[in-house]
């Protein structure tokens, strides 16, 4: 670092100055208030939501947003969508009883869960196949030799 404490030319920023924690600023305000306001709405939606959504379904259900009276819900697949389908009148009428919210509509659509766990891919049966002649076994054999 140079006399002025900004880091010299061709140094690296981050290994040459340490931070002192008490200077950083926390996340929540760099967040603007109007975000922190539509973040508590959604998770209270979310909250009144799931009280009335049957157990094994509420796993599967997510709040997407409230626009206008229309509420968007994301479900795992298509079979946890087509159930919440089922139920879709049911849940409107329960959630019009809490009172907290006017609903007309419910949206649903599909939207699979992130995995990065992805299935291992299974080699073709050609490749099965090579794997098990013992002819390709000893011509493999050969060629590693050379």
């Amino acid at each position: 670092m140079n006399d002025s404490g900004k880091p010299r030319r061709g140094s690296s920023f981050f290994t040459k100055r340490t931070y002192n924690c008490i200077d950083m600023k926390p996340i929540k305000s760099l967040i603007s208030a109007d975000t922190h306001r539509k973040i508590d709405q959604r998770r209270q939606l979310s909250l009144m939501v799931s009280e009335v959504i049957p157990f094994p379904l509420k796993q599967h259900i997510s709040v997407s947003e409230l626009r206008g009276s229309q509420l968007h819900i994301l479900a795992d697949s298509q079979a946890w969508a087509s159930e919440f389908r089922y139920h879709k009148h049911e849940i409107m009428s329960q959630l019009s009883s809490l009172g907290a919210i006017n609903i007309t509509d419910i949206k649903i659509r599909v939207s699979p869960p992130k995995s990065d766990n992805k299935p291992e891919q299974q080699p073709s049966r050609q490749a099965r196949a090579a794997a098990t002649n013992p002819h390709i076994a000893r011509l493999r054999e050969i060629l590693n030799r050379q």
